[in-house]
């Protein structure tokens, strides 16, 4: 059954053409198609990882030098602490 196509343009580019270029060029434009669109996706979804992990980091190095300043500063306090007894008891 031929089809009755009416523009001159396709009428040539059709005649011209093999048939297995008529039915290779759709397939291999989808597969291309499918593989950007699964590329695009993969790299949003690698993007969003990084960025989450990166922010895990950042808050767990700053939680523990949070704690390690902490720790410095309550040894610091503690002495202070023991010193300033000791020179009262010398007053007394």
């Amino acid at each position: 059954m031929p089809f009755n196509i009416k523009s001159p343009f396709l009428k040539k580019l059709i005649n011209n053409s093999p048939v297995s270029s008529i039915l290779i060029i759709p397939f291999v434009t989808q597969i291309i198609g499918a593989v950007s669109i699964i590329g695009y996706l993969s790299f949003q979804s690698g993007h969003k990882a990084v960025s989450n992990l990166t922010a895990t980091l950042q808050q767990e190095v700053g939680e523990r030098t949070r704690l390690q300043v902490l720790d410095f500063l309550g040894y610091y306090a503690h002495n202070l602490d023991v010193a300033v007894e000791a020179m009262q008891k010398e007053l007394d």
